[in-house]
Formats: C-alpha cells, sequence, structure tokens
C-alpha cells in the first residue's frame, strides 16, 4: 500500500487518545488522510494529533463521549469544518470501555449501560454521523473493532463479550444494507494487545507464551495494519467479514 494511498480522505478514528485507536490515527495520517482523532480524553486525544502533525500529517481534535448522540454529532462536525471537508471518507469504530474478570451476578445496570452505550450505540452514532456523505459520494469504509471475546466468548465478564458481539451482527447488517452505495463495511476482532490498560494485567505477558502458538500477544501497530487495509481501495472486495488477527490463539 503506497504511502499516500489516503490522499485527500478524511477518516474518522474514535478512542484514538491512545492503543489502537492511536496506532490507526496515525498510519492513517502517515498513509495521506486528513484524521478526526475522537477520545473522551481530550488530553490524549489532541496528543495523537499532535502526533501525526508533527510526522507532517493533518488532523483535528474531536473529544467527545460516542455515547451521546448530540455530544459526539457536535465534536465532529467542528473537526471537520476544521478541515474544511464536507465528507468523511473513512470511520474506525474502535471506542470502547474494558471490563475486569466480572461474574454475571456482579454486572449491575450501570456497568452494562455503560458498556454497551460506549461500544453499540457509540458505533450507531458515528456511522449515522458519516453515512449520509458515504451515500453522497457512492463510497466508503466502515471498520469496526470487536474482540474475539465476541466470537469465542470469555471466562467471565459477559457483558464485554456481549457488545463486542453486537458489533458483529451490526458488522453483517450494515454490509449488506449499505452495499448498494458502494460502502464496505468490515470488523477486526483482535485476540490479546499489549496496550496501556492490558500492561497493568497480573501476568498478562506470561498468559500469552501459554495461550497464543506463536508466542505472544499482539502490538497495536499489528492491529492497526489490518484495519487501514480494510479501510483502503486494495479491500474493494471485502465487505461483512470478521477478520480475528490473534497469533493463532483462536482459528475457526
Amino acid at each position: 500500500m503506497s504511502s499516500g494511498a489516503f490522499d485527500g480522505k478524511i477518516a474518522l478514528v474514535t478512542g484514538a487518545g491512545s492503543g489502537i485507536g492511536r496506532a490507526c490515527a496515525m498510519l492513517l495520517g502517515a498513509r495521506g488522510a486528513a484524521v478526526i482523532v475522537n477520545d473522551l480524553n481530550a488530553e490524549t486525544a489532541q496528543a495523537t494529533v499532535e502526533a501525526i502533525r508533527a510526522a507532517g500529517g493533518r488532523a483535528e481534535v474531536a473529544p467527545a463521549n460516542v455515547a451521546r448522540r448530540d455530544e459526539v454529532t457536535a465534536a465532529v462536525n467542528a473537526a471537520l469544518a476544521a478541515l474544511g471537508g464536507e465528507i468523511i471518507d473513512v470511520l474506525v469504530n474502535n471506542a470502547g470501555v474494558g471490563s475486569r474478570r466480572m461474574p454475571i451476578e456482579d454486572i449491575d445496570d450501570d456497568a452494562l449501560d455503560r458498556m454497551l452505550g460506549v461500544h453499540v450505540k457509540g458505533a450507531f452514532h458515528c456511522a449515522q454521523i458519516v453515512l449520509a456523505g458515504m451515500k453522497q459520494r457512492k463510497a466508503g469504509k466502515i471498520v469496526n473493532i470487536s474482540s474475539a471475546m465476541g466470537t469465542v466468548g470469555g471466562r467471565s465478564g459477559s457483558h464485554y463479550a456481549a457488545a463486542k458481539g453486537a458489533l458483529l451482527g451490526m458488522t453483517r447488517t450494515w454490509a449488506r444494507e449499505l452495499a448498494k452505495w458502494n460502502i464496505h463495511v468490515n470488523v477486526v476482532a483482535p485476540g490479546g494487545v499489549f496496550t496501556a490498560a492490558t500492561a497493568t494485567i497480573p501476568n498478562y505477558a506470561d498468559e500469552a507464551r501459554t495461550r497464543v502458538p506463536i508466542g505472544r500477544f499482539g502490538q497495536p501497530e499489528e492491529i492497526a495494519a489490518l484495519v487501514v487495509f480494510l479501510a483502503s481501495d486494495e479491500a474493494s472486495y471485502i465487505t461483512g467479514q470478521t477478520v480475528s488477527a490473534n497469533g493463532g490463539e483462536f482459528i475457526h
């Protein structure tokens, strides 16, 4: 994929203040996209923007809670205007919240609402922001970030698995519904990935050596490479698919 594969395009990446989202935003910026960087944390979002600009790219910040429709719509539209654009060409729905391992009985309504609000409602809100422009142009790429827990489940934390699983069904339905406008929708479901959040989990690296055939968990940049491929013109015949980068831990 050439370094200017996204020249002239605008990408919205949610949850891009750190981890996989930041890696996606950085790579899209390096490949020529002007990037709208969303995160609940305005400081980390701005840090990603500054890093993209320092590397010679274009970016604007859109700090907002994706679970709140009015808030994220206003922030994204302001960033889009600042970039001088009218249409968002690429959407990466990455914003999410993690969870400690919790048995079913310990998951209260607040925890359930927060999990579904960010992962599911947030993805809906952002898709609704970008779709009018994509339909007008008859082109667009949406990549949702799920998790291997959404495909195979986990030992606990079923509210997280439920939210990530919902993204799989949404992706497949959106892909069918939007195909006539040449809008491609896919979902990436990573296995274990080293981020600032997962680095705090006790014995996380040791688990990788026993669980993952290649002997390690992934890096955010490895997931970003897959996401950016699916968002590119090179993936022009791929839609409605779930791709799991997991080092061979889960083979479907």
